[in-house]
């Protein structure tokens, strides 16, 4: 069964073993990716961001990444390794911490540790999330944006109206666009998540967000007034722009999605039903959530097109295990 009691309902051992699962999964796939880790130089951007962690070399502040990159120069100063590999071993550590946040929050949606281990083990070996965390990039740091917002989701539909966790599923969006504008496409899920429903008409809790939201993206609007100095008649978004899709880019998204979850994706299907079923309001949050990344994946035309639906990932693997939850039941 899919749980909804509150928080506070929870036997205190029973949120300790999930936090204690959490970091050991986390730590077992942090071992995993360090042991397949790329060893040395790589190519392209990721050579790039390798050259720009070792050295003082900077990055245009209008791209964005800044988050990554302070990071990354951070990690340089461990004692052993290559600057090479200290540049891919950032992947590693917050690809291993994307998958224990979607444990902790699938256990805590769940109430099920099989089904939020498998939801954890679907999304660190699936191809491009596996890809992205032994490699110099800076999608692992985004994927951890998003899976924390997905477990502060969880615990909002645990207790609703709680201004807190209104004011972070604003403030956290907010302070990841610093990392990745793509960010952006789980705010019509957050936004849905907090609208008013039968019993609780308030608008506070969008309010609430909306104030975290505004206080976190000041970072990111002053990076780009920044980067607008040397280029006033630059534009934040024109390198998504046009976007347009087609049938076709449809179905290679669709087909792209089953290659990362060619076993578990039947799961998700059921488990999003599920939810849906059962009033949960994370069916319209995760349905929403991978519909919006999906959906501007398979509208943005660029050579590594690819990469754009890894954003979908951590939403998928929650949702597979709210199915495997529900098999058991």
């Amino acid at each position: 069964m899919i749980g909804r009691n509150s928080e506070k309902d929870l036997p205190a051992g029973r949120r300790d073993a999930g936090r204690r699962d959490a970091i050991g999964i986390g730590v077992a796939a942090l071992a995993f990716y360090l042991l397949t880790l790329a060893p040395s130089v790589l190519w392209g951007d990721d050579a790039e961001l390798q050259r720009l962690a070792a050295t003082s070399g900077r990055i245009n502040p209008g791209r964005g990444h800044l988050l990554w990159l302070a990071v990354a120069r951070v990690v340089q100063l461990l004692p052993w390794g290559n600057p090479a590999w200290k540049a891919n071993a950032v992947s590693a550590l917050f690809g291993a911490l994307t998958v224990g946040l979607i444990l902790a929050a699938t256990r805590r949606l769940t109430e099920n540790r099989l089904a939020a281990i498998v939801a954890a083990l679907s999304l660190a070996v699936s191809h491009l999330f596996w890809l992205h965390s032994v490699r110099a990039e800076v999608y692992t740091l985004h994927t951890a944006v998003v899976a924390t917002i997905i477990w502060l989701a969880v615990l909002w539909t645990r207790n609703p109206g709680s201004g807190r966790l209104a004011f972070l599923l604003g403030l956290v969006p907010g302070l990841g666009a610093i990392n990745h504008v793509l960010v952006a496409t789980l705010l019509p899920a957050i936004a849905w998540l907090l609208r008013p429903r039968r019993g609780r008409v308030t608008w506070r809790p969008v309010a609430t967000a909306a104030g975290g939201l505004a206080l976190g993206l000041i970072p990111w609007i002053l990076l780009q007034a920044r980067a607008a100095i040397g280029d006033p008649f630059r534009r934040p978004f024109e390198s998504f722009a046009p976007l347009s899709v087609t049938g076709g880019e449809i179905v290679k998204g669709l087909l792209c999605i089953l290659y990362q979850f060619p076993l578990t994706l039947p799961f998700a299907v059921a488990g999003v039903a599920a939810l849906a079923l059962g009033r949960n309001p994370m069916a319209g949050f995760l349905a929403l959530g991978i519909a919006a990344a999906a959906g501007f994946a398979a509208s943005f035309h660029v050579a590594d097109q690819i990469v754009f639906y890894l954003p979908a990932s951590p939403l998928i693997a929650v949702a597979i295990g709210a199915g495997v939850a529900r098999a058991k039941a």
